[in-house]
């Protein structure tokens, strides 16, 4: 089971057009909770 941060997951639910950082991010939250895993 992975564990993720709250920003990882929060990457997952919010999606901010004017946020680049958020763009690059979202697609490894969205592997990343594809499987069963630990939010911290």
């Amino acid at each position: 089971m992975k564990s993720l941060d709250t920003n990882v997951l929060a990457r997952f639910f919010v999606d901010d057009p004017d946020d680049a950082e958020a763009a690059k991010e979202r697609p490894a939250a969205i592997r990343a909770l594809a499987e069963r895993s630990f939010v911290r």
